[in-house]
């Protein structure tokens, strides 16, 4: 597991010089103001959390993506039990023509959830992948919006529908602030459904 997540990184990073100076690099800052966690309709929380994700260019249509997450949870609704879930996403993908807002995108996924006090069975680490398509455009030369609707397979958290929706307002040269919504429905093992809804608000600087 070391080694992919390792293997995932270095890629990245010795990609990124190459990339950025062909242009088309957008890096993301971002806090998780809600974090909704609901696990078989009865531990529920909302907590909060940070982020961080970046977006290149590497040709005319094709593009990597890289992600990272961590949301914290005081308390699950009728649990003693405090936990963190990060969430770590590295892909690939490519515009569907110069002139159309669509795209599909794969990528590479890995959730860690730690509790604390430590729970016997609660506790995991497991990765797997996800495949998303999705649309951007503008509704006016500040505004512009987007959406996107996957599947995603974490192996023991569960696979299931995953869906976004997002807004960024342009201040200047691509660069701006921005809100979106994720929403993930996963079924795990022992058939637990666990759901997880995001509200994220951050900055966005471009290259």
């Amino acid at each position: 597991m070391r080694t992919i997540k390792s293997l995932v990184g270095a890629s990245i990073l010795a990609l990124t010089p190459a990339l950025a100076s062909a242009g088309g690099v957008a890096v993301d800052a971002y806090y998780v103001a809600v974090a909704d966690l609901e696990v078989d309709g009865n531990a529920y929380d909302s907590g909060d959390g940070f982020g961080g994700r970046a977006q290149m260019q590497f040709s005319d249509l094709g593009f990597i993506t890289a992600e990272y997450q961590a949301n914290d949870y005081s308390s699950l609704e009728g649990t003693s039990i405090d936990g963190e879930l990060t969430a770590i996403r590295a892909g690939l993908g490519f515009d569907l023509g110069a002139n159309n807002p669509f795209y599909v995108r794969g990528e590479y996924v890995d959730f860690k959830f730690e509790s604390s006090p430590t729970i016997l069975n609660a506790d995991r680490d497991d990765s797997g992948y996800g495949i998303h398509v999705g649309a951007a455009g503008a509704l006016s030369e500040a505004l512009g919006v987007y959406a996107e609707i996957g599947y995603i397979d974490i192996g023991d958290f569960g696979d299931g529908m995953e869906y976004m929706v997002g807004a960024l307002l342009t201040v200047s040269g691509g660069s701006g602030i921005f809100v979106d919504y994720r929403y993930s429905s996963l079924t795990g093992d022992r058939d637990i459904d666990q759901k997880l809804g995001d509200i994220r608000t951050g900055v966005r600087i471009a290259f």
